[in-house]
């Protein structure tokens, strides 16, 4: 059995105690300290980390975000297109202040520009700037699809030379594609304080530009479509929630946001695709009942340290939700006994599908390599299945 059937019978709960690791995330700093403790220069870290094992791709389309520097350290500017050139607005001995590529300011550490940047300004302000902000949201321009988009080409995973340049439906991986955005990337052109008062102000712009990015991610997903390609599912993204909850009322996402998740998840659905992950990070409590309403079936990383906890999740949802992560990346810092005490629970969630056994968040450069491949080296002995 390939990794694709692999995947999807997990997400269909029809696969049982199989350790599929469906995302590894870490920091620079991570990847910088992991090569000194042994990944070759010329190797992919995820390729590395993985064991060969469990590959999933993105069909390269900008979708949502980009980052400006490897792996997933921030910024991660909007995915505008046309981008805005990059420039220094400001400089100092200890600063530099840059106009990003989605129209945003941030400033960064010289002595560590791989530090958590500064916002300063954010690139819609408000209503004006939104009308004109819009056209670099246009689902059709063509540079939005990377150029060999239809084969299979450029991937992260070089691991199948002979599939390059092949259509991606002759694939024996997952593949995936990033879509909609309802919170997080607003409150990426806002900033949180900007979106929190809009929602109050002026609640019609927030529903006018959610209903252009519902239309955005529906048309690219018709190109999609019409150019033959299948994929297996849909990533989406919204990192509203934080240790103690939403970062807006339920009220507001019920009434926004699930009627136009609905609409996507619907359009999908008739289209053959039915596994939608969601990645928020924080307490996903509150979230996770309007995600199933509005047609979301998953959600990622189940940060551990922000209280959310797999084991009850999946016994008050049942196999009306797929999770992936909970696996509490403070643990691995430590030793092979607190990696093991960690993993005790992971047995039982594969036992009852929809799992995938990943981290609850980016792995921090605290983590030393042989922890983390300890982790998948466990994982791997828990398989139930072959």
């Amino acid at each position: 059995m390939n990794d694709r059937e692999r995947f999807l019978k997990i997400a269909h709960f029809q696969r049982f105690g199989d350790p599929f690791v469906f995302r590894h995330w870490f920091w620079f700093e991570t990847v910088e300290r992991w090569r000194r403790e042994g990944i070759p220069a010329n190797v992919s870290p995820y390729d590395y980390v993985s064991l060969g094992k469990d590959r999933v791709e993105y069909l390269p389309v900008n979708t949502l975000t980009l980052s400006l520097r490897p792996y997933h350290n921030a910024p991660w500017p909007i995915a505008v297109d046309p981008q805005f050139e990059r420039k220094v607005l400001e400089e100092d001995e200890n600063t530099v202040v840059i106009l990003e590529i989605d129209g945003g300011v941030v400033r960064f550490s010289k002595k560590d520009p791989t530090n958590m940047p500064q916002f300063i300004r954010y690139p819609v302000p408000n209503r004006k700037t939104w009308e004109s902000f819009k056209t670099r949201f246009d689902p059709l321009t063509p540079t939005r699809f990377l150029e060999n988009w239809q084969v299979i080409s450029n991937t992260d995973f070089q691991r199948d030379p002979h599939l390059q340049g092949k259509s991606w439906n002759e694939r024996d991986f997952v593949l995936g594609v990033s879509a909609i955005s309802l919170f997080g990337i607003f409150r990426d052109m806002m900033g949180l304080t900007g979106i929190s008062y809009t929602l109050y102000d002026d609640p019609k712009l927030i529903e006018e530009m959610m209903d252009h990015m519902v239309y955005f991610s529906l048309e690219i997903f018709k190109k999609i479509f019409a150019a033959g390609i299948t994929f297996d599912f849909v990533n989406l993204w919204e990192d509203m929630c934080y240790r103690s909850g939403l970062l807006v009322s339920p009220k507001i996402v019920k009434e926004m946001m699930v009627p136009r998740y609905q609409i996507l998840t619907d359009f999908l659905r008739k289209n053959g695709v039915d596994v939608f992950l969601l990645d928020c990070d924080g307490n996903v409590d509150e979230l996770v009942p309007l995600l199933i309403e509005g047609g979301v079936n998953g959600i990622f990383p189940m940060e551990v340290q922000a209280g959310s906890d797999p084991i009850a999740m999946r016994k008050k949802y049942g196999r009306d939700l797929i999770i992936a992560g909970g696996i509490d990346k403070r643990e691995l810092t430590k030793g092979k006994k607190e990696v093991d005490e960690e993993l005790k629970k992971i047995p039982w969630l594969l036992e009852q599908g929809g799992y995938y056994p990943i981290v609850d968040h980016l792995v921090p450069p605290d983590v030393p390599l042989q922890n983390y491949m300890y982790m998948m080296e466990q994982l791997q002995k828990m398989a139930t299945t072959g």
